[in-house]
C-alpha cells in the first residue's frame, strides 16, 4: 500500500479539529516550494563541483571558489583556510591573508563535521568588514603532508545557510573541494 505524505498530512490535520482549513490548502504549496528549493540547492551544489573540477590548476580553484561560488550559493563570501606545517593562510575573493597555524589546527580539529555557527562582528575566517552574521564552516582534509583547513560559507541574513540544506550537502561540497585540492596540489610539486 502507497501512502501519499499529502494525503496522511490532511488525515492527521482532518483528525486534530483545531486545523484551520487553510492550513490544508497550503500544505502541497508548502511541500512544493520545499521541493523546488531542494532542487534549486541541489544545482547550485552541483554548479560549484563542476566549476572546480574545471579549474586547470590551484590557483584557477581558488578563484573559483572564492569567486564564482559565493554568487552560485546566494552567499555573501565564501574563503577557504588552509594550513600547511607552520604557516596558514585564508584565500578570499581579492586576496590572502595569513593566519595562525595554531588556530587554524584548533579551528579544523574542532569541526569534524560542517556545521552552522551566528557570527558576532569580525571574525577571522572571512575579511575584516565583511558583515557575515551567520556561517557554514565545512572541515577540508588533504592528504599528508598537505596540511588541512576549512571552507567558510558566510550569509549577511542571520539564520539564511538554513537554505544551503544542511551538514549532508555542505560535507559533499567539503569532502569533493578536499579532493580536488589534493589533486591540485600534488600536481604542483
Amino acid at each position: 500500500m502507497i501512502v501519499s505524505l499529502d494525503e496522511a498530512r490532511r488525515e492527521r490535520a482532518a483528525a486534530r479539529p483545531s486545523a484551520p482549513a487553510t492550513q490544508l490548502r497550503s500544505a502541497p504549496r508548502d511541500e512544493a516550494a520545499y521541493a523546488a528549493g531542494i532542487l534549486s540547492l541541489d544545482d547550485a551544489m552541483q554548479a560549484c563541483v563542476l566549476g572546480a573540477l574545471a579549474a586547470a590548476d590551484f590557483r584557477r580553484l581558488l578563484q573559483t571558489v572564492t569567486e564564482d561560488w559565493p554568487a552560485e550559493l546566494g552567499a555573501a563570501a565564501v574563503t577557504l583556510t588552509l594550513k600547511s606545517h607552520d604557516e596558514a593562510h585564508r584565500f578570499e575573493r581579492g586576496g590572502t591573508a595569513a593566519l595562525s597555524a595554531r588556530k587554524v589546527q584548533r579551528w579544523h580539529e574542532a569541526a569534524t563535521a560542517p556545521e552552522l555557527r551566528a557570527v558576532h562582528g569580525d571574525h577571522p575566517l572571512f575579511a575584516e568588514g565583511s558583515g557575515v552574521r551567520t556561517a557554514a564552516v565545512v572541515p577540508v582534509t588533504l592528504p599528508e603532508p598537505l596540511g588541512a583547513g576549512l571552507l567558510a560559507i558566510g550569509m549577511r541574513e542571520g539564520g539564511a545557510l538554513e537554505a544551503l540544506g544542511g551538514a549532508e550537502r555542505l560535507g559533499f561540497l567539503g569532502a569533493a573541494l578536499s579532493r580536488m585540492l589534493g589533486v591540485c596540489l600534488t600536481r604542483s610539486f
